[in-house]
């Protein structure tokens, strides 16, 4: 599937179509919201649960997904559309397939800053403190650097591959290719977006975190109409 272009006004257009799609069923949507805190917490404490949770992250946003697009069309919300991206195996292997790259550049993001910093600690021991303190931040900033690009670049991939794999049965790299050309292609749109979430995020976090509650149902809302509006007709 070819992306569009759309205006840059979407990028706010979809926190209304967002809405619209949580406040149909709100009560079942913060249900959906802690289970998948929840989820987060119980594995973020365990040894490797965050490797198993970045593998299997996007079937779970695929069953998210599936949820928001049956309330779309006026169906309930259900707890087990949250297994959807698990239950249809020529979803889930694709699925398994964008975890596996987004585990893949958190890894690589995590060598790049072992070499940079590493490398400035282990050869940094025979310099004065001040060339030493240079070079570290030297090595810091161009690791962030790559380490944002990485990230960037992965996020651009499986960002509209996930519903792409959900919804048009799409194979997995088909399905990041035309996932960066559709965030190219709307660079100023999820650039507006972007920003008005970050201080949707910042106020989610200031009453003890709660607001994310809503904010993570809503964030696959607003995800669902982002693909809808960059997908429909192209």
């Amino acid at each position: 599937m070819d992306p569009k272009s759309v205006e840059a006004g979407r990028g706010v257009a979809w926190f209304s179509c967002g809405w619209q799609i949580f406040a149909k069923n709100p009560g079942m949507w913060v249900v959906v919201g802690v289970l998948v805190i929840a989820f987060v917490l119980v594995l973020g404490s365990v040894p490797f649960g965050g490797f198993v949770l970045t593998l299997f992250g996007p079937a779970l946003a695929g069953g998210l997904l599936y949820g928001a697009a049956q309330v779309k069309a006026g169906r309930p919300l259900e707890l087990n559309h949250l297994l959807q991206g698990f239950r249809d195996q020529t979803k889930f292997t694709p699925l398994l397939v964008l975890g596996a790259v987004i585990l893949a550049a958190g890894l690589l993001s995590l060598l790049i800053g072992v070499v940079f910093i590493g490398g400035v600690l282990m050869t940094g021991a025979s310099d004065d403190a001040a060339l030493a303190i240079m070079r570290l931040g030297a090595a810091g900033l161009v690791a962030l650097l790559l380490i944002f690009t990485v990230q960037l670049v992965a996020t651009a991939l499986v960002y509209f591959a996930v519903p792409l794999v959900m919804f048009a049965g799409v194979p997995a790299g088909a399905a990041m290719q035309s996932s960066l050309r559709a965030c190219l292609r709307n660079v100023l749109s999820l650039f507006v977006f972007s920003l008005i979430y970050l201080a949707a995020a910042i106020v989610a976090t200031l009453p003890f975190g709660l607001g994310w509650l809503v904010l993570v149902p809503w964030s696959v809302a607003m995800l669902y109409c982002s693909y809808e509006d960059i997908y429909s007709a192209a």
